[in-house]
């Protein structure tokens, strides 16, 4: 009889063993989902910030381009006026 005590707390042991390992393995599981989920709000702000320079970029560019525009004519206008002086 006290052999089959002891088998049975041994089982018992391993049981426990098993299941504290297999808890162990979904943190560990729980813990990668999270970093991978990080990282990724991670890359799309990044992505999201390197849009937003460009837009800016662009728009600097047509700014300028515009400005550009206004000198040009500005410049036409006044030789009119001097040819029409002569």
């Amino acid at each position: 009889k006290e052999e089959e005590e002891e088998e049975e707390e041994e089982e018992e042991e391993e049981e426990e063993e098993e299941e504290e390992e297999e808890e162990e393995e979904e943190e560990e599981e729980e813990e990668e989902e999270e970093e991978e989920e990080e990282e990724e709000e991670e890359e799309e702000e990044e992505e999201e910030e390197e849009e937003e320079e460009e837009e800016e970029e662009e728009e600097e560019e047509e700014e300028e381009e515009e400005e550009e525009e206004e000198e040009e004519e500005e410049e036409e206008e006044e030789e009119e006026e001097e040819e029409e002086e002569e």
